[in-house]
């Protein structure tokens, strides 16, 4: 039976939370339009904020490489931040969402990081991989069209959610060349996937419906169980993992 701990009121009511990364006791939130929010959460009871950054967009993805944070930061695009010292990130590099028109049609939502390249999910462009070997200057190498939401990684293999048309469901692409991503295929059958995490040899998956698919890793790919398991459920209604 889970138990509600102790909420953060942050200031001003500043709250717009779309992902929170954990890592030595601080809680690195993506904070929406309000930025990157840095807590300390030694004390879960009374945690305190005592960093924060201002992205230009809506921080929603954040992932954690040594001393660096890498920001989705929507329409504004990938933000490299310097977190070394968490109660002063200051920002390092940028890569801008319009550098394929001069627009503001690109919303960089979900990211990880897979050796020199970041690995973007872009709902509104696709899979984007962006040299990071510098992180003062940020540069594209590639996009995989799609209409992507969240990605897990798995030695070399990504798993992407995606939630397009004729892209849309679990996307696996091998990136023994992190820089150069290959599309391997897709799981179509459950339409729209907008999740993904992997644990252990299980993949769970939340989009028209909820599932876990079960892998099987050879030498070369991940081959899928022809048999996956999923329940569909209305908006707000719970289930238990023993019925998938």
């Amino acid at each position: 039976q889970p138990v509600r701990m102790p909420s953060y009121l942050f200031p001003g009511g500043n709250a717009d939370v779309v992902t929170v990364r954990l890592r030595d006791g601080l809680a690195y939130v993506g904070n929406g339009e309000h930025g990157l929010s840095i807590l300390d959460m030694r004390d879960p009871l009374h945690p305190v904020e005592i960093g924060s950054l201002d992205t230009q967009g809506i921080a929603a993805g954040v992932y954690l490489q040594d001393h660096l944070a890498f920001i989705a930061d929507w329409w504004a695009g990938l933000l490299v931040a310097d977190v070394s010292v968490p109660s002063r990130p200051r920002k390092l590099g940028q890569l801008p969402a319009r550098w394929f028109q001069s627009d503001y049609s690109r919303n960089h939502y979900d990211l990880m990081v897979s050796g020199p390249a970041v690995l973007v999910a872009d709902p509104a462009t696709g899979l984007l991989t962006i040299d990071i070997q510098n992180p003062n200057t940020p540069k594209l190498k590639q996009a995989n069209p799609g209409r992507p939401w969240g990605m897990d990684i798995a030695g070399r293999f990504l798993f992407s959610a995606d939630a397009g048309g004729s892209t849309g469901g679990l996307r696996l692409f091998d990136l023994v060349r992190p820089l150069e991503p290959v599309n391997l295929g897709r799981f179509s059958r459950w339409g729209g996937v907008y999740g993904v995490h992997l644990r252990g040899n299980r993949l769970w998956t939340a989009g028209t419906r909820l599932g876990a698919i079960d892998l099987h890793f050879s030498a070369l790919a991940p081959v899928f169980t022809v048999q996956p398991r999923s329940v569909q459920r209305e908006t707000g209604s719970s289930v238990t993992l023993e019925a998938l």
